[in-house]
Order: C-alpha cells, then structure tokens, then sequence
C-alpha cells in the first residue's frame, strides 16, 4: 500500500473521514513551537539552541464507525525540517509517540513528519514547527541589542561612496518565513521598489541605487511571522542598520595629510644630521694641534 497517498498534516485536528483504501490516520499535536529568549541570535556556524524542550506527539487511528481508536505502533520516527531522524518513546501502551526534544537547534523549525509503522499499515503526518523571527547568520556579523528592547538590534553600518550602489541586508531566519520591508527610521511608512530603491523578496535585502548625501540615515529592517496556532499573533524583530555616505575624493585629504607627514619626518631628519655633521666639523676645528 502506497502510505504517501494518505498524508494528512497533523496541524489540522479533524481526522479526515474514512478511505475505502485505507483505515489509517495520523493525528497529534496541532503544532510545536522552537522557544528562544528575549534577544535572542544566532551567529556562527553553530545554530542558537531552544531556550525550552520541543514537545510533539503522534498517534495512528482507525476510523470506525465516527470513532478513532488509536492503533497499536511497532515503530515510529520524527523526521525535522532538515530531515534529521529523532525516536520517540512509545507510551500508553504503544498507542503514542511521545518526543521531547531540548536545546533543539532553531535551523530545526520548519515542517516536521511523523512515520508510524503498525500491524494494520502504514501512515504519515506532517506538524509545524514554528519559529519566531530571529537574527540568524552563519558569519560572523556585529549585531547588539538595542537596550532592554526584547526584539530590537542595532547593526553595523555601512559606508559607501556617493554616486554607488548601497546593500543593506537583514540576516533574519523563521518558520513561517519571515515578511520583511524596510523604512527609514522615524517614518511609518514602507520603503517601496522604485527606480531608486530595489527590495529583495528572498533574501531581504534592501538596494539603494546611486546614493546620495539625502539618503545618509538610518534604516529600519522590519521582520514578521503568524503562527498558525489560532492566536493570529505577528511576532515582529527589528534591526537598524546606518548608512553613512562619502565623498568619492574623501581618500584626498587623508593621503595630503600622510604625504605632510612623512615631508616633515624627512625634513626633521635631514636637518637632525645636519647639525649634527655642523657640531662634528668645530670640534675638529677646536682640537689643539700636537706640537
């Protein structure tokens, strides 16, 4: 029997009615959830643990006359997001597949399956397992809190030139995948794709074409997630990243005032021997001359 043709997502509580086909279904928790702390990023090549165990659960059930009674596993597999295999006790008599999971690493959000083996057949079901927006890079980035804000972080600023083309990213990771738009700060309103700005939709980056001494200011990364666990709530991150634009001849002054520095270096040195050749010449001058 081919089980893929009887998926059902767990998320959805309802039981789908029964299949001439088959009689097995898989119901559990309606979702998961990876907890992290207020503040909380992911920098480097180790992912940020969950701050809270992940719990899910599984059961196979046999639709019978409107009833589900749950069946007998022999066996029972989690596979995550980025299908890493995790096994689950077997509980109440073998009827649930019970994982609880700590310091789960947050790259592990996403959607997760469930595989149940038993005497009766087969039977997959699929849960979310979300994650609310977080900052997340696997190189090395400086990003800090912005004071006791829960979600907000000041970035590192980026210098470019007038007249070049400016990339400002916004590292950011969730499940679902996170809405990002960007504005600048003290404005409500959403920077829009135009001739001069140019918004990336898959990665977030936001690009400022030919910019200018007007666009020096500080710009605001917005990202959003709704997890779909009947709450409707938008969990928000904010990052703030500074742009600050030079001349293309601010190199100028810098390169007079080292070329002024090693003139006097030069000239300092050259007038040191100088008069130090000068006091050499009157003592020989001075010397008596043996009789």
């Amino acid at each position: 029997m081919d089980s893929l043709s009887w998926l059902i997502k767990l998320s959805v509580l309802t039981v789908l009615p029964l299949s001439v086909f088959s009689e097995l279904r898989a119901k559990g928790s309606p979702h998961g959830v990876i907890q992290v702390k207020s503040g909380a990023k992911s920098i480097g090549m180790t992912p940020l643990p969950s701050a809270e165990p992940l719990i899910l659960w599984c059961q196979a059930v046999k639709m019978e006359l409107n009833k589900k009674p749950p069946v007998k596993l022999k066996d029972a597999v989690f596979r995550s997001a980025l299908h890493h295999e995790y096994r689950p006790k077997l509980v109440l008599n073998n009827t649930m597949a019970n994982l609880t999971l700590p310091n789960v690493p947050v790259t592990e959000a996403g959607i997760w399956s469930c595989e149940l083996v038993t005497d009766e057949g087969n039977t997959t079901g699929f849960i979310d397992v979300y994650l609310r927006p977080i900052i997340f890079s696997r190189h090395a980035i400086r990003v800090e809190p912005q004071g006791t804000s829960q979600f907000q972080f000041d970035g590192a600023g980026v210098t470019i030139f007038q007249g070049q083309d400016a990339v400002l990213t916004c590292p950011v990771f969730g499940h679902p995948k996170p809405n990002i738009h960007w504005r600048i700060f003290g404005s409500d309103q959403a920077l829009r794709n135009s001739g001069h700005y140019k918004m990336n939709t898959t990665s977030g980056e936001l690009t400022i074409k030919n910019v200018t001494y007007a666009d020096e200011n500080v710009y605001v990364c917005i990202a959003t997630n709704v997890h779909n666990d009947g709450s409707k709530k938008a969990y928000e991150l904010q990052l703030e990243r500074k742009l600050r634009v030079k001349s293309p001849m601010a190199w100028v002054l810098p390169l007079l005032i080292i070329i002024a520095i090693l003139v006097s270096l030069v000239v300092t040195i050259t007038v040191c021997e100088w008069r130090k050749r000068r006091r050499e010449q009157k003592l020989i001058i001075l010397e008596p001359e043996d009789e």
